[in-house]
């Protein structure tokens, strides 16, 4: 799914719960309130995934130091023990790299990010995941190659 699909389904969630606060809104009732939250839940979410799209951030960096980007920490190569491309149930591929020591290295990152990459080191034994689908004209086994190609390069 692309961004562009993402925000507008969140646009269509965020008309519809607005619709029904404003609808509610002549009864001050609980379901006034659930709604007017839901609004603000949705409106957030809605500015997020705009800003995102908007900045069109790069979703991978790899070069002779390590990788970084917006769906990757920087990790140098000689946190990451192992690279591959792999599929999930559903066939879809990603980019994964397993590091040396996780726990230094979630040391260094926010909540959120330490969550997702706990998250992933144990539903994959991959600590950062990049999805093929965000990777501009770029396979995961192409990248997967260039970073062992680095990774090896690095000593």
């Amino acid at each position: 799914m692309t961004l562009g699909v993402i925000f507008g389904i969140f646009a269509l969630f965020f008309i519809l719960v607005t619709a029904v606060a404003l609808w509610n809104i002549r009864a001050l009732n609980t379901g006034m309130w659930l709604c007017l939250a839901g609004t603000v839940g949705f409106t957030a979410t809605t500015l997020y995934f705009i800003g995102v799209a908007l900045k069109s951030p790069t979703a991978l960096r790899m070069d002779a130091r390590g990788i970084s980007g917006f769906y990757a920490d920087p990790a140098t190569w000689a946190e990451i023990a192992y690279i591959e491309s792999f599929a999930n149930n559903k066939g879809h591929m990603f980019l994964g790299f397993t590091l040396r020591d996780h726990i230094a290295f979630r040391d260094r990152q926010t909540p959120w990010r330490r969550r997702k990459s706990h998250a992933y080191g144990r539903s994959t034994g991959h600590h950062i995941i990049v999805p093929e689908a965000l990777l501009l004209d770029a396979s995961a086994e192409d990248l997967a190659r260039s970073a062992r190609a680095f990774h090896a390069a690095s000593g």
